[in-house]
């Protein structure tokens, strides 16, 4: 079997970390930035939409999230 990759390790250790603790704004950032990462933009939608609804003031998670929704319609 191949290595899992580095993204894919953070991948699992993010998740991970949310199954503990589901709104750890930290995983949630980290599991986007390596969903957007390895272009996996529909995975990324869903730690941002929560992200979004934790922290409805910040501008960059909106932004994050309507370029994901964009690159996912898009692949």
């Amino acid at each position: 079997a191949a290595e899992p990759s580095e993204l894919d390790q953070q991948l699992q250790g993010y998740q991970q970390v949310l199954q503990r603790e589901p709104n750890n704004q930290i995983a949630l950032e980290g599991l986007a930035q390596t969903q957007l990462q390895m272009r996996d933009f529909k995975g990324a939608i869903v730690p941002l939409e929560k992200l979004v609804k934790l922290n409805p003031d910040r501008s960059d998670y909106v932004t994050l999230l309507a370029q994901a929704k964009q690159q996912a319609k898009a692949s």
